[in-house]
């Protein structure tokens, strides 16, 4: 929900602009922000913490073998690293071509409007204050 809103701010606030532009060689009218790695770490253990790290806990405590479970847990470790590794590399390659990025500034707003939701539904559903399905 923290990153949905931070989205929706960070859209709001004019951080997506879409528009063709050169930049010559020592002239630059407007800085183009990159990501920091302590950024990009931050925002990687928010995504952990809130799926890898509970099916991790799950995964524990249905395993009665302390060695098994130590195993399992390494496992899934190395490979959720190399997936979420190769599907952000995916996205990211996706995300910079010119004619996704022009579209993700109208999309972002509804990414954000939709993860925002179903996190709000989540969280309710995890308190029983909504109906939760599954």
């Amino acid at each position: 929900m923290f990153l949905a809103a931070r989205l929706l701010i960070r859209w709001r606030s004019g951080y997506f602009h879409a528009h063709a532009h050169a930049h010559p060689p020592h002239e630059h009218d407007h800085r183009h922000s990159v990501r920091t790695p302590l950024g990009a770490f931050t925002i990687g253990l928010v995504h952990g913490l809130g799926g890898s790290a509970g099916v991790g806990v799950l995964l524990l405590a249905a395993i009665p073998s302390r060695p098994l479970a130590v195993a399992s847990l390494v496992a899934l470790a190395v490979f959720t690293a190399a997936s979420m590794t190769m599907l952000t590399t995916g996205f990211g390659t996706m995300l910079v071509h010119p004619r996704v990025r022009g579209a993700y500034v109208v999309l972002a707003p509804t990414l954000g409007v939709a993860s925002l939701a179903f996190g709000v539904w989540y969280a309710a559903a995890a308190w029983a204050l909504a109906p939760y399905p599954f």
